[in-house]
C-alpha cells in the first residue's frame, strides 16, 4: 500500500514537473536576413506562410494535448483525495489507465515539438 501511494505521488509530481514547459521567444537574425533576401529576390512567400500555419497548428495541438493530460491527472487526484476509503481501491484500479493516458499525451506533445523543430529546419 505504501509503495503504491509513493509511486502515485512520484507520478503526480513527475507529471506536474513535466507539464511546466519553458518556451523562449527569441529572434534569429540569420533567419530574418534570409527571409528579407528571399522577399527581395521575388521568391514566393507561400512556403513561409504554409510553414507558419503548420507551426501554429502544431503548437495548438501540443498545448491541447498537455492541457488535457494535466486535467486528467488533476481530476484523478481530486477523485482519489475526496473518495471514501472503500472507493479508493476502485480508483486505484482505474488510475493506471489515466496515468498511462496522461503519459501518452505528454509524449504526443513532445513528439509534436520534435516534428515542429524538424520542419522549421527544412528550407
Amino acid at each position: 500500500m505504501k509503495i503504491n501511494k509513493k509511486l502515485l505521488l512520484m507520478l503526480l509530481v513527475f507529471s506536474c514537473i513535466a507539464s511546466i514547459c519553458v518556451t523562449a521567444f527569441a529572434s534569429n537574425p540569420a533567419l530574418t536576413v534570409k527571409d528579407s533576401l528571399a522577399q527581395a529576390n521575388g521568391v514566393d512567400s507561400v512556403n513561409s506562410s504554409f510553414k507558419q500555419i503548420m507551426a501554429a497548428i502544431i503548437t495548438i495541438a501540443r498545448i491541447i494535448a498537455v492541457g488535457v493530460a494535466i486535467v486528467m491527472l488533476l481530476t484523478l487526484a481530486m477523485k482519489y483525495m475526496m473518495a471514501a476509503p472503500g472507493d479508493k481501491a476502485e480508483i486505484k484500479k482505474s488510475a493506471v489507465i489515466y496515468v498511462v493516458g496522461a503519459i501518452v499525451l505528454f509524449a504526443v506533445g513532445g513528439i509534436l515539438s520534435i516534428i515542429q523543430k524538424f520542419a522549421e529546419n527544412i528550407s
